[in-house]
């Protein structure tokens, strides 16, 4: 009875160890992703959205807000 109380425990540490760190890596992949650079601003898609920012950063706004998933944005040479 130890011993299978043993694997058991083995088992189900293993698992949260596996599901935890998946879980972590996949999260990771939800943030900036496909910038495009400007003179001045960036634009960028995060958790499905497109944002624009500033270039340094500052001044994060959200362009998009539905259901759909949205990609590769793209910036106007004149940075419109």
């Amino acid at each position: 009875m130890n011993n299978k109380f043993t694997q058991l425990k083995t088992v189900l540490i293993s698992a949260l160890i596996i599901l935890t760190t998946s879980t972590t890596a996949f999260s990771a992949t939800l943030l900036l992703r496909q910038p495009s650079i400007g003179e001045n601003t960036i634009a960028f898609v995060y958790a499905g959205d497109v944002w624009v920012a500033d270039d340094n950063g500052d001044n994060p706004r959200r362009l998009t807000i539905h259901q759909g998933m949205e990609s590769n944005p793209h910036l106007s040479p004149d940075g419109r």
